[in-house]
């Protein structure tokens, strides 16, 4: 198998978390977007880490009483004396992404396996860089499966963060009511 140094990284950070109805149920989507071509890596993920990343993204998670799983994270890395160097999604095996860490510490850098929701809330904790395995978004890329995923993700029907948060709060009121 490849190092991560013998392949081709590109620069993709987190651009969006949509909720997408399909056939009647919810799924929720974190988009990665290369800046300079704007190609997309759509990666599924439950609906906790959806709230998780869009409060991120939005700037929110400092507003939060209590710290989310990623702070915890992101405090234990510094209290270890590490920093964290990137997030890599770094294979696609049977239609699951998998991600990488890398931590930077005294001891040099260690690469620490992870689920792709994870690494990526890290990564915006701490504003390290997400990258992702060109070959992988090559096969996204490919993928008829993919192609109609992001068509319904930029539809009018497709929730970004900021409406996913705001059917969130309105869900909640109604329920405290």
């Amino acid at each position: 198998m490849p190092t991560a140094t013998d392949r081709d990284f590109l620069d993709m950070p987190v651009s969006d978390v949509r909720r997408v109805t399909h056939s009647g149920q919810d799924h929720h989507v974190v988009l990665l977007r290369e800046p300079e071509s704007g190609r997309r890596l759509p990666i599924w993920i439950g609906r906790e880490h959806a709230l998780e990343l869009a409060l991120r993204l939005l700037g929110h998670g400092s507003d939060l009483a209590r710290p989310l799983g990623s702070d915890l994270s992101a405090r234990l890395v510094q209290a270890l004396g590490g920093s964290l160097r990137e997030v890599r999604i770094d294979r696609l095996t049977q239609g699951t992404y998998y991600a990488v860490i890398v931590v930077e510490g005294l001891h040099g850098a260690v690469e620490v396996d992870a689920r792709p929701s994870d690494a990526l809330a890290l990564a915006l904790v701490v504003g390290a860089p997400v990258r992702a395995d060109r070959a992988v978004v090559e096969t996204t890329e490919s993928d008829e499966t993919v192609a109609e995923a992001l068509a319904a993700i930029d539809s009018r029907d497709a929730a970004d963060a900021q409406a996913f948060l705001d059917e969130l709060t309105e869900e909640a009121e109604r329920q405290d009511r």
